[in-house]
């Protein structure tokens, strides 16, 4: 036995470890983090590795392990692992997890300021709910501490062009294209093209 064996941070540092291995074709590595990480009780951290692990593998692998994230989402609702890890697996574009996303993404705010990805995927979430105001009220405050953020830009852009409001859309994407960075510029290119199709 080792000091790192009474380490909180063990199960973390396993995740970490596991999903390493797994990504590295190290599966004796991957097996015995596994273990360890059961011996740990800590099946929240095991559903986020399965989540983790699943991104590339078939997509009935990757809904079981999102399946199973949910569950322990549900059974720990105020795990923040499983809050940080669920707001990507979610797909904003179904009802069911955009509810979700919109009920996780309120538990995070509790504890922390959301990150731009964590925004986007809300909006959007918000959007799709039939709450595009509230979308769009979310994006512009989150603009405010973050303005070069090309993606929630980009996303107040696709909301704006889905509502009907197309002055609003082209004054942003005119923003991103005229940007000074090169990759809000060519992303905003390819929006372009995008929205045009």
């Amino acid at each position: 036995e080792t000091p790192i064996d009474h380490d909180e941070m063990l199960p973390e540092a396993l995740v970490v470890a596991a999903h390493s291995a797994h990504l590295t074709f190290n599966p004796e590595t991957e097996r015995k983090c596994r273990d360890r990480l059961r011996e740990t009780h800590s099946n929240d951290l095991i559903a986020i590795l399965d989540m983790l692990c699943a991104a590339d593998m078939d997509k009935e692998s990757q809904q079981a392990a999102r399946t199973t994230l949910v569950s322990q989402y549900r059974a720990f609702p105020t795990s923040a692992h499983l809050q940080d890890h669920l707001v990507p697996a979610l797909n904003s574009n179904d009802a069911v997890n955009a509810e979700l996303l919109i009920e996780v993404t309120d538990a995070i705010r509790k504890r922390r300021q959301l990150a731009p990805i964590e925004v986007t995927a809300r909006a959007h979430a918000l959007s799709n709910l039939g709450r595009a105001g509230d979308a769009i009220q979310l994006l512009e405050r989150s603009l405010l501490q973050y303005p070069d953020n090309a993606r929630l830009k980009a996303e107040e852009v696709l909301i704006c062009e889905k509502q009907g409001n197309a002055t609003r859309a082209r004054q942003l994407l005119g923003d991103l294209l005229t940007s000074p960075s090169k990759s809000e510029a060519d992303f905003a290119r390819s929006m372009y093209v995008n929205i045009a199709a």
